[in-house]
């Protein structure tokens, strides 16, 4: 065997094992963006949540009765309960 032929053989084994990181830095970069993808879907759900909670808030505070019971909420802290 001469050199050339060993030469080639090394260079098809790193081929080799060249291919096998990159299939592995793929599977890992692979599951890394479905990662992000669920973390994406739960942000958008607690925005949604939190837009929602939000708007509920608005119409207590923004409630006749809210406003009739503002003396009461202010009298409350005033005694410290």
């Amino acid at each position: 065997m001469g050199q050339e032929e060993t030469d080639n053989i090394i260079t098809k084994r790193e081929v080799v094992k060249l291919r096998a990181r990159a299939n592995l830095l793929f599977a890992l970069l692979s599951q890394s963006n479905q990662n992000v993808e669920r973390q994406q879907a739960e942000l958008q759900r607690r925005d949604e949540e939190l837009r929602r909670r939000d708007e509920e808030l608005q119409r207590i505070v923004n409630s006749r009765s809210w406003r009739v019971t503002k003396p009461l909420r202010a009298l409350a802290r005033l005694l410290g309960k």
